[in-house]
C-alpha cells in the first residue's frame, strides 16, 4: 500500500506543473479574445423609423387601398384577416438583446 501512494504522489508530482502550465495557456488564449461586437447593427435599430411596413404600407392602407392590393396582391381586409390566421404561428419574442420583428412585418 505505501509502495502504491508513493507512486501517485510521484505521478502527482510529474503531472501537476505541467497541468499549471496548461492552465496559464488558457487563461493567456481568453484574455487575447478579440472584443464582443453588438448584436444589433446601428441601421437595425432604426428599422422601425424607416422600415416600408411602418410607413409605406399603414399609409397607403387607409389612402390608397388599389395601390395597397397591388403591392401586397392582398386587399388589406384580407392580409389583416389573414394575419390573424397566422400570428401565433409566426410570432417570436422579444429578448434583452433586441426586439423580435413584428407579425405583420414577417406576413
Amino acid at each position: 500500500m505505501i509502495v502504491k501512494m508513493s507512486v501517485v504522489a510521484k505521478g502527482i508530482e510529474i503531472v501537476a506543473p505541467v497541468l499549471q502550465e496548461e492552465v496559464k495557456c488558457i487563461s493567456l488564449e481568453t484574455k487575447r479574445r478579440r472584443p464582443r461586437r453588438w448584436w444589433t447593427r446601428e441601421w437595425i435599430k432604426r428599422r422601425a423609423k424607416f422600415d416600408v411596413c411602418h410607413n409605406l404600407l399603414k399609409e397607403v392602407k387607409f389612402a390608397d387601398s388599389q395601390t395597397y392590393k397591388n403591392y401586397l396582391r392582398l386587399s388589406p381586409e384580407k392580409f389583416s384577416e389573414l394575419l390573424v390566421l397566422v400570428a401565433a404561428f409566426i410570432k417570436k419574442q422579444d429578448t434583452c438583446f433586441r426586439e423580435a420583428l413584428s407579425s405583420e412585418i414577417k406576413l
